[in-house]
């Protein structure tokens, strides 16, 4: 059995990891595009999702050098 799971900052990778989940998912709303047009849109995820850059590749690598699967979540309405 595989676990997914999601994840809202790259702080939760590890804990995620050690508990089991072998694939995590996020959504990536840059903080620009969120002011300019919302999140409901991307993922359904208002609060659940990484921003571009640092945060994104931190969750990236560390989700990696883990042993797991990174998946990115898009939604459309």
């Amino acid at each position: 059995m595989r676990i997914t799971a999601p994840i809202s900052r790259a702080e939760e990778v590890g804990p995620m990891l050690a508990a089991g989940a072998d694939e995590l998912y996020f959504g990536v709303v840059p903080l620009g595009w969120a002011e300019r047009f919302g999140v409901s849109t991307v993922n359904r995820r208002t609060f659940g999702n990484l921003e571009d850059g640092e945060p994104l590749r931190r969750a990236v690598g560390d989700i990696r050098d883990g042993g797991g699967q990174a998946s990115l979540a898009l939604n459309g309405q």
